[in-house]
């Protein structure tokens, strides 16, 4: 497989269209965020929203063993944490064996629990103390909603119970959840809705109280919209987390707000819609936004104007793994320019090279740099390089039925 050297690794500053003169002054993301359950406080209001890292050892048939945040992982967290947000979240957290997709992932499941994992996991939430950042887990769940719509008397969120409090003991700051499953029918979103205030009320029961602990979770707009969800129904969804009590945020993604893809339109203004409706439905819990943000003017205003609680990020934390302290210092105002911004397919798989290369060395052996080994996409060669690269990878994951061995994703 064609590699990339160090001669690729050039770094531009070649950054979305900003003023001349004049530029939008970073004001309202700066302050901090109260969550309104758990009274924690973020220190402002970016929040680097969850990515799959998919660079960990995994094996179906040795879960034990798959997943353990091993210094790769905590090499990556340490420089995300040096970068000026507020709240960060992991990527999909394997909880059941319904998550065979996020393989690579961490993974917390009761009955495969070891030494390793703990210290692993403890580590991550030291990381985050000392930096002064807030650090949750996305639980990928999928299975516990399942199971509700099956029978919802049936031992609700067993998964997310035992993950929740898992991570609780290890010293994270929270947990949150995506809603995956809407069954069917006209009763299907009334059925959601009430899955979500069972799912959030779950995970409060299983915690120490005694330990403040946040709980969010997550809506693609979308997906819901696959699912047959029309505006008003993925409102009701949003204001179950005010309804239910239990949730801290509620996280909206699903397009792309400040650079809409080409050809998605019913998705994009699905997305916008609920984006600039979402706090009138849900008026006392935070709410994030997360998808194309990319300059400081258009933050500012989702704040101010559409009064959103925060913003999240997750690619141009990629490429630069302190964009948060950049914009919040006034030292840029947009993102970098990304090639891949209409091609989600290419864009994760650079955003996970990116991740690949930051999990290499520890901030200190990076010299305090944490954008070092980082790649130039704006570069024609890095381009041209990772072209290839991919379709080298794309051939290999046809071959063997799609990343039997996740690794295959970030060796390029």
């Amino acid at each position: 497989m064609s590699r990339l050297t160090s001669k690729t690794l050039t770094r531009a500053a070649q950054r979305l269209s900003e003023p001349l003169s004049n530029p939008r002054k970073p004001k309202r993301i700066k302050e901090p965020l109260i969550f309104t359950q758990s009274k924690l406080v973020a220190k402002n209001r970016l929040y680097r929203n969850a990515l799959s890292e998919r660079f960990g050892h995994f094996d179906p048939k040795d879960v034990t063993s798959s997943g353990i945040p091993t210094k790769a992982f905590q090499n990556v967290y340490e420089k995300w944490i040096a970068g000026g947000y507020g709240l960060i979240s992991t990527g999909a957290i394997i909880v059941d064996e319904d998550t065979i997709r996020h393989e690579g992932n961490m993974v917390v499941r009761e009955g495969h629990d070891c030494e390793e994992r703990r210290k692993g996991f403890e580590a991550l939430a030291e990381l985050a103390r000392n930096g002064d950042t807030l650090l949750v887990a996305q639980l990928a769940a999928l299975h516990d909603q399942k199971v509700y719509f099956i029978d919802s008397e049936n031992d609700n969120f067993s998964s997310s119970r035992y993950a929740s409090r898992y991570l609780q003991d290890r010293g994270f700051h929270g947990v949150h959840v995506q809603v995956t499953e809407v069954p069917p029918g006209p009763a299907g979103p009334g059925k959601a809705v009430d899955m979500i205030h069972g799912h959030g009320e779950a995970i409060r029961n299983s915690l120490d109280h005694s330990v403040p602990f946040i709980v969010g979770f997550k809506l693609n707009t979308a997906y819901m919209q696959q699912l047959g969800l029309k505006f008003d129904q993925i409102l009701d969804l949003i204001a179950a987390a005010q309804k239910s009590g239990t949730y801290d945020f509620v996280e909206i993604a699903g397009g792309s707000y400040e650079l809409p893809v080409m050809g998605a339109e019913a998705r994009e203004n699905m997305f916008r819609r609920v984006v600039h409706r979402a706090k009138q439905a849900c008026k006392n819990t935070a709410v994030y936004v997360s998808g194309g943000m990319r300059t400081v003017a258009i933050m500012e205003d989702l704040i101010d104007t559409v009064t959103l609680d925060g913003v999240g990020v997750g690619r141009p934390a990629c490429d630069e793994f302190d964009f948060g302290t950049k914009i919040l210092s006034g030292h840029c105002h947009s993102a970098l320019i990304n090639p891949y911004e209409d091609d989600m397919d290419t864009a994760t798989l650079a955003a996970m090279a990116q991740i690949k290369r930051a999990s290499l060395r520890s901030l200190k052996e990076s010299g305090g740099d944490v954008n070092d080994g980082l790649l130039n996409f704006q570069d024609p060669r890095v381009q041209e390089k990772f072209a290839q690269a991919k379709t080298e990878y794309m051939l290999k994951a046809a071959a063997f039925a799609m990343a039997k061995d996740p690794q295959m994703l970030v060796e390029i």
